[in-house]
């Protein structure tokens, strides 16, 4: 399978403009969008939903040939701050609204934190994160929107488990699931890193909408980010679960500056074997 990559948007330049340029300039056509990092001018919190910019954004994302993966709206939905929390919400919602409008493929979070790990992890706080997030997955339906939740390790979703459970409590063909093992695995669980990317696809299977690809090292328990195939990240088995998924989803590159694009590419394909 000849595979392709996508990059972060905020990866490749900081201004709009610059980064629709530069990823047509180094072969890219995905993207993962966060508009506040590219666009960091205009205050989204107090513009929310815009039509004229939803239309200006979607016709240079279409004379630059590129598509969104993923649109980037990453906040706390377990913040304890209620002012704080609704404005996130309501960031989130117009960003509902811009994905219709560019035909994203989903707009994706990671699911916060809240005083400390274990209170993160805990059933009460993970009830809350349901009711917070559930609004949100019907607006989805209403518009014919993906939300992506991202599970990392020290939030709300930490593991394929709790992942699973969401989905199954929320049950909407609109919730699927951006999947990066990196920030999954920690230095308890690494050494169970193949069952980890195992179990993400047999019990997350085609809910995996977008895949993060960046590697890991461990110095005694601290874990340190690595380009993709220079750390410890078994690529080969989590491959092996792509495909043999019906739908493909998007692999976009994380951690990953623009200067390392495509040397990540060659080493990936090398390691591939196409």
């Amino acid at each position: 399978m000849n595979y392709s990559f996508g990059l972060r948007g905020h990866d490749i330049a900081d201004n709009f403009e610059e980064m629709c340029q530069k990823a047509r300039e180094n072969g890219i056509s995905k993207l993962q969008f966060a508009m506040a990092k590219t666009m960091n001018n205009i205050d989204f919190d107090k513009l929310g939903y815009d039509e004229r910019l939803a239309c200006e954004v979607k016709e240079k994302l279409k004379e630059y040939g590129l598509d969104v993966s993923v649109l980037g709206c990453y906040i706390n939905p377990v913040d304890e701050n209620r002012t704080s929390l609704e404005a996130q919400l309501r960031r989130f919602d117009s960003f509902i609204d811009y994905a219709a409008a560019f035909n994203a493929g989903g707009v994706g979070t990671e699911t916060g934190s809240v005083r400390d790990l274990a209170y993160t992890h805990s059933d009460e706080n993970y009830r809350n994160f349901l009711k917070n997030i559930e609004l949100l997955v019907r607006k989805a339906e209403d518009k014919n929107v993906m939300i992506y939740i991202e599970p990392v390790c020290i939030f709300t979703i930490y593991s394929v488990e709790r992942a699973a459970q969401m989905l199954s409590d929320i049950d909407s063909k609109n919730l699927g699931i951006i999947l990066d093992i990196a920030n999954i695995i920690n230095a308890e669980n690494a050494g169970r890193q193949d069952y980890i990317i195992q179990s993400a696809f047999d019990s997350l299977g085609e809910k995996i909408r977008a895949v993060h690809l960046k590697d890991f090292k461990f110095s005694g328990k601290d874990k340190q980010f690595a380009l993709a195939g220079e750390g410890e990240l078994n690529i080969g088995l989590l491959f092996d679960g792509i495909n043999q998924m019906q739908k493909k989803p998007d692999i976009i590159l994380d951690e990953t500056p623009l200067e390392f694009y495509g040397k990540s590419c060659d080493k990936l394909r090398e390691i591939l074997g196409r």
